[in-house]
């Protein structure tokens, strides 16, 4: 009964970080077809680098809540008033989400790294290569 009280501990950031996520999916994959797998332009690498920006800022979020929840967890273990087990399984219930929930963007995200260059524009080849390397590497922002 105790970690049912508790729920706000791993509910809300589980709801904050599945929302974020199913939008970004949904963007991504509005954006993804609408590029029908091909770049042509500056306009549609422009789209590709919002599609990328997103995603990263969903692997920042998903960090920040992670740091949230380590948070919320200490300062009630310091109260003393919810037992470690309850707080431990609240942790527990909300990694194994999160990590699940990781696999709702994976699809876009290699969609958006296996796009087709339909351009005889050599800088719009090379910025396309260079988001890729950023988005590899681990950038929260690609320029």
């Amino acid at each position: 009964m105790a970690f049912l009280k508790k729920w706000y501990i791993s509910i809300i950031p589980l709801s904050i970080l599945l929302a974020f996520r199913i939008f970004v999916y949904l963007k991504v994959s509005g954006i993804l077809k609408s590029l029908d797998g091909l770049i042509q332009d500056p306009r549609d690498l422009e789209l590709v680098r919002y599609s990328f920006n997103l995603c990263a800022f969903s692997s920042l979020l998903t960090i920040l809540m992670f740091v949230l929840v380590i948070i919320l967890i200490i300062l009630l273990f310091r109260e003393k008033d919810t037992p470690f087990i309850v707080l431990l399984g609240h942790f527990i219930l909300f990694a194994f989400l999160a990590v699940f929930s990781y696999s709702i963007n994976t699809s876009c995200e290699n969609d958006l790294s296996n796009l087709h260059l339909y351009t005889s524009d050599p800088e719009i080849e090379a910025k396309y290569r260079s988001y890729i390397e950023q988005f590899d590497e681990g950038s929260y922002f690609i320029n």
